[in-house]
């Protein structure tokens, strides 16, 4: 059974970049909204499914990590229905901002 799983690179203010292993579900992209073409996503699920994400300042060091979350997954037959997914809609706040 498919659980619709991401890794998922979260972008915040410093910069700094968390990365997770996540459902995809409906409350982590929100809905769209038609006036702003953007994704409205839920804060509160944003910041439970990064609360326990390691930290980095180095946007290519968290893409290595992405990365290595992805090479686990595969080696443990985990189907990524999300690949890597960059979310960067807070990338002017701080994550406790959120």
């Amino acid at each position: 059974m498919s659980k619709d799983l991401g890794i998922f690179i979260l972008e915040t203010k410093g910069p700094e970049y968390r990365v997770a292993l996540a459902e995809a579900d409906p409350n982590l992209y929100g809905h769209w909204n038609m006036l702003t073409e953007e994704w409205d996503y839920d804060a509160q699920t944003i910041r439970e499914a990064f609360c326990d994400s390691d930290v980095f300042l180095d946007r290519r060091l968290a893409n290595g990590a992405a990365n290595g979350l992805s090479f686990k997954a595969e080696v443990d037959n985990i189907y990524l229905e999300y690949g890597i997914s960059w979310l960067d809609k807070w990338k002017d706040l701080r994550y406790y901002e959120l």
